[in-house]
């Protein structure tokens, strides 16, 4: 799984990605909308990728990894996502966005300084994670 992460990352230097969790467009923060992938990292079945801009997107018990000739990556399974990111220049806008998933139930939650939101809803895909 990490040759494969790393072949991707390798192909998809300086273009950015959209991130889309559970059939939900994430990662909105300030005005960013895209993430540009620059390391990742396995430990058994948990994905670690890091992106520019003090962002981490983790990945536990994932399955079902596929890189398509288009350069998207797609996790089809996991049983939780998590997506950070910190602010070097206002820690108020930190922030932490987690999918759990029970079956095909899916539990949202987003924490920052203004904030705590959560919602649960069903999951209607086959693509758990979809960078894009």
């Amino acid at each position: 799984m990490e040759d494969l992460l790393l072949a991707w990352i390798r192909s998809a230097r300086n273009r950015p990605f959209l991130l889309i969790i559970a059939g939900r467009l994430s990662g909105f923060h300030d005005w960013k909308r895209t993430h540009l992938p620059i390391a990742c990292q396995v430990v058994g079945s948990t994905i670690f990728l890091h992106f520019d801009g003090e962002e981490r997107l983790t990945i536990s018990d994932a399955a079902g990894l596929i890189v398509e000739p288009n350069g998207e990556l797609w996790v089809g399974d996991a049983s939780e996502v998590r997506f950070i990111w910190v602010s070097d220049e206002n820690p108020a806008k930190d922030c932490e966005e987690v999918f759990t998933k029970f079956g095909r139930f899916i539990l949202f939650n987003r924490t920052d300084d203004l904030y705590t939101t959560g919602t649960g809803y069903m999951s209607s895909g086959d693509k758990f994670v979809v960078l894009r």
